[in-house]
């Protein structure tokens, strides 16, 4: 096994934030960046779509090329639903937020029951994948607000159940032509109906690659997690990448605490979990899920081993080299993240 991991757009805000944070992300053997470019606030890459906020350094294309050479996937992490909260988008875009619709609420909140708006949301998503080597495009905030007080309108009263499925969809047929993968954070809570996603749909329907319910469980809340890995197990599991917070409350999970979690993940199948967010990981646990999962990388190796030379014996020539081979790109990519390590505990 080894993670995702959420970066925050503030983190790699200048090239030297950028390397600081790729040089984490190699220290905790990480699989993919998901590096946050559009919210509610700025959108941080070239865009011809956008108001876009960048000048001079680009830190999409930056983070892209840093990842290509420390061998980390990076996908670019956008958040639809927020988009309406920064007043240059309202300005290029009026009538596509929730407090749009006459008589019914003031939420700055994109209305996916539009479809202008839909359309928008995969326009964003082609044009990244057009413009950068991204390996995915990662949607957050692909929801409505749940909204619960006696005072305030549900979305259920002007939205459809079918909205955010349909732009999920929308965004993974543009992406197709690029050969970029589509990913999405879901809420945990009855796949996240309450919030208009139904993300087990997605899934089901295979127009995502990766859904990332976020299961910021406490560690005293191992039996509820537990629960769901139960309840998502059904579902095509490699489709599922567990999101796990690294603090919760603004205290720092334990090395064991996250491991513990991990494990649960594990033992259920899941072999993909996805870490929220790179500092929000202390030192002492960044360390020893490196070591966690270098252990997890050489039980893999093992296991392989044994099948190349069951294949051997059974004369599979061609099948067992292929297995040599990976076995090969394994510790080649094991061996480099180690002296990339060790460089950077050493500066």
């Amino acid at each position: 096994m080894t993670p995702g991991c959420w970066v925050q757009f503030r983190n790699v805000d200048t090239p030297a934030d950028a390397d600081q944070a790729f040089d984490r992300l190699v220290q905790l053997g990480a699989r993919a960046a998901y590096i946050l470019v559009g919210d509610g606030v700025a959108f941080g890459y070239r865009s011809d779509v956008l108001p876009c906020s960048i000048r001079d350094y680009d830190p999409l294309a930056y983070c892209v090329e840093k990842g290509r050479d420390v061998g980390i996937e990076t996908h670019a992490w956008i958040c639809p639903g927020r988009m309406p909260q920064a007043e240059a988008f309202r300005m290029y875009y009026p009538g596509l937020s929730v407090s749009d619709i006459p008589g019914l609420t003031s939420d700055l909140w994109l209305n996916f029951g539009n479809e202008t708006a839909r359309i928008l949301v995969a326009e964003i998503a082609a044009e990244i994948a057009a413009g950068y080597a991204v390996d995915g495009v990662h949607l957050d905030y692909v929801r409505y607000l749940n909204r619960t007080s006696d005072t305030d309108v549900r979305w259920s009263e002007y939205a459809s159940d079918t909205d955010v499925p349909a732009t999920v969809e929308l965004c993974y047929q543009e992406l197709q032509a690029y050969d970029v993968a589509l990913s999405a954070a879901g809420m945990t809570l009855r796949f996240g109906e309450s919030h208009g996603q139904m993300w087990d749909r997605w899934v089901r329907g295979e127009y995502i690659d990766a859904v990332m319910p976020m299961a910021y469980y406490t560690p005293a809340e191992l039996t509820e997690l537990q629960t769901k890995i139960f309840e998502w197990s059904a579902l095509p599991q490699d489709r599922i990448h567990i999101g796990l917070s690294a603090r919760d409350d603004g205290v720092d999970k334990r090395p064991g605490q996250m491991i513990e979690q991990i494990e649960a993940c594990q033992s259920a199948g899941f072999d993909n979990i996805c870490v929220f967010d790179l500092y929000k990981i202390s030192s002492e646990t960044l360390q020893a899920l490196r070591d966690y999962f270098e252990e997890e990388t050489m039980d893999v190796i093992d296991h392989l081993l044994a099948a190349e030379e069951m294949l051997r014996t059974a004369g599979l020539e061609a099948e067992a080299d292929e297995v040599a081979d990976l076995i090969a790109r394994l510790r080649v990519r094991d061996d480099e993240l180690d002296a990339l390590a060790d460089v950077i505990e050493d500066d």
